[in-house]
């Protein structure tokens, strides 16, 4: 017996993440993963810590717990923990749990179910039981996530000798998001422990890499090989707030006429606003590559006029370091998270009930998101 949704959320997040990361408090902040859920998962003996302390794994009675109440995983092979496939397993954890923090359904079974989907995520593990095989196995994303009409790749970067194989890569999610309807973007999403963190891994040249083998890039390369535009997200709380904006489908408009500026006219197509005191450029997704080609539009147009890039406060130190170069081009605005609470309250406040069945009864399940008011300034 259950004694609150948290304990079902840690549970179904264990039987689809394989290993949990022990962190999660610390990193998110969240209910769901506080002391007393974690020991009494531990006390029904739903959970097992692992021998290196770094993650929880379901036990068979966790498992057959959540087969009760036909929420069914498959089981999963025995891993070496001192593999890379162990390490990679909780890196993806942490952006599985981060996206069901932000409201977003994590458990998509399949393609069809994600393409049914307004907004939703498939954890790569899935779409190797979806095909009964492992076509995916060299390949480093880690899921697809869809908002609307765009889908975005995550990759996790960790230091800056991370290396991938894009035309690989590309090939490989091209051919699972062909089978997506309406899907007009195509983005690709890094996430790292820290922003600060990603620029030296990304952008930041200051380190002597090896040569790799043919094929191989580091990602500060390997991501220009792709062309595509990329967002980047601090796996925290303050991720779970930046995707929690993201899937809210006009607030970039929202934003800007809380601002006070208007819609821009044709000729600062590229921006998203204008305001007595410049063009104003959203990038609360942290999409900085996507930000220069308005600056230099903006520029061009009037240079007594630069545009200002609104982001959140915790993005404005990464955000000018990736483009310091050209720093005297336009200016930056970072917003405090509570500012944001005025503009976006009912988007990320609302909270619904959500039944589930066990054992043929109903019972009142609510979202364990996470509440604004935890993220802190």
């Amino acid at each position: 017996m259950f004694y609150s949704n948290y304990d079902c959320d840690f549970l179904r997040l264990c039987g689809l993440c394989r290993y949990i990361p022990t962190d999660l408090h610390e990193r998110f902040n969240s209910v769901i993963f506080r002391k007393e859920v974690i020991s009494y998962m531990q006390d029904c003996k739903f959970i097992k810590m692992q021998s290196d302390k770094k993650s929880f794994k379901l036990t068979e009675k966790g498992r057959n717990a959540l087969n009760d109440m036909c929420w069914c995983f498959k089981q999963d092979a025995r891993m070496n923990i001192n593999r890379n496939g162990y390490k990679r397993k909780i890196d993806s954890a942490k952006l599985t749990i981060l996206l069901h923090l932000a409201g977003i359904n994590v458990f998509c079974e399949t393609l069809r179910q994600l393409n049914k989907s307004e907004i939703g995520y498939i954890v790569k593990t899935e779409i190797y039981n979806e095909y009964e095989q492992k076509p995916l196995t060299n390949s480093r994303f880690l899921g697809l996530l869809k908002i609307y009409d765009t889908v975005y790749v995550p990759y996790y970067v960790e230091g800056y000798d991370d290396w991938m194989l894009p035309n690989y890569e590309r090939e490989t999610f091209m051919k699972l998001i062909n089978e997506l309807k309406n899907v007009r973007n195509i983005k690709v999403m890094i996430v790292g422990e820290n922003l600060m963190d990603l620029y030296q891994n990304i952008v930041c040249c200051d380190y002597p890499l090896e040569k790799l083998d043919r094929g191989k890039q580091y990602f500060r390369n390997a991501l220009k090989t792709l062309r595509m535009d990329e967002v980047w997200v601090p796996l925290n709380q303050l991720g779970v707030l930046q995707i929690n904006i993201m899937t809210i489908l006009d607030y970039k408009e929202r934003v800007v006429k809380a601002l006070g500026a208007t819609e821009p006219p044709p000729e600062y197509n590229l921006c998203d606003g204008i305001h007595k005191n410049g063009p104003v450029i959203i990038s609360l997704d942290m999409n900085y590559r996507r930000s220069l080609p308005a600056i230099k539009q903006a520029v061009r147009i009037d240079k007594d006029k630069p545009a200002f890039v609104i982001c959140m406060k915790w993005q404005e130190e990464a955000y000018k370091k990736c483009l310091e170069r050209y720093g005297n081009l336009f200016n930056v605005f970072g917003v405090a998270n509570r500012d944001f609470l005025k503009v976006f309250k009912k988007d990320i406040m609302e909270y619904k009930a959500e039944p589930y069945f066990a054992h043929g009864k109903m019972i009142e399940m609510y979202p364990s998101r996470l509440n604004l008011y935890d993220i802190y300034e």
